[in-house]
């Protein structure tokens, strides 16, 4: 994986972990998903900033007054950076699809009484799924969207003095 494929990678992700939280928790009261509308923005609140976050990242990499004209190459390392990207949000899916399976499926209506998931116990699975997330890519997105800062920066501009002669 290229870097500049990993950075579009967890754009595309971003947006769609976006656009997928808000539809789903926005529309599932409507469809008897056992959750109320206060809940569903307690989940949102919860998951919304990390995708955000990463979006924001993104988004001042790309208007930052200068950006390198290449980036590094990762040689050996490109197969790993796939994998450390790809990885975790693979993860968070398969988390994520099995915490809201288990708890609309143990909240269903014909459920045994108080053996449901609750709010609070889907807060935080889906905390800890997003914790997990993040660990694992905060730091890639970090390097992904800096690169070519550093070394811009590495080098100071030259300092010139002004003479001045008396006369």
């Amino acid at each position: 994986m290229t870097i500049l494929e990993a950075r579009k990678l967890i754009i595309k992700t971003s947006l769609g972990s976006t656009a997928a939280v808000f539809v789903f928790f926005l529309v599932a009261p409507l469809f008897a998903f056992p959750l109320g509308w206060d809940q569903a923005q307690r989940v949102v609140e919860i998951v919304l900033p990390v995708f955000l976050g990463y979006l924001g990242t993104a988004t001042h990499f790309l208007f930052k007054r200068s950006n390198s004209a290449s980036d590094p190459e990762l040689g050996d390392k490109a197969a790993l950076l796939g994998l450390l990207v790809k990885g975790p949000l693979f993860v968070f899916g398969c988390g994520v699809a099995a915490i809201l399976f288990a708890f609309g499926y143990s909240n269903r209506a014909n459920a045994r009484p108080d053996s449901g998931m609750s709010i609070d116990q889907l807060a935080w699975a889906l905390t800890a799924a997003l914790g997990i997330l993040s660990a694992s890519t905060s730091i890639a997105v970090s390097y992904l969207f800096s690169l070519g800062e550093k070394r811009e920066s590495a080098a100071p501009p030259p300092i010139t003095l002004k003479t001045t002669t008396t006369g």
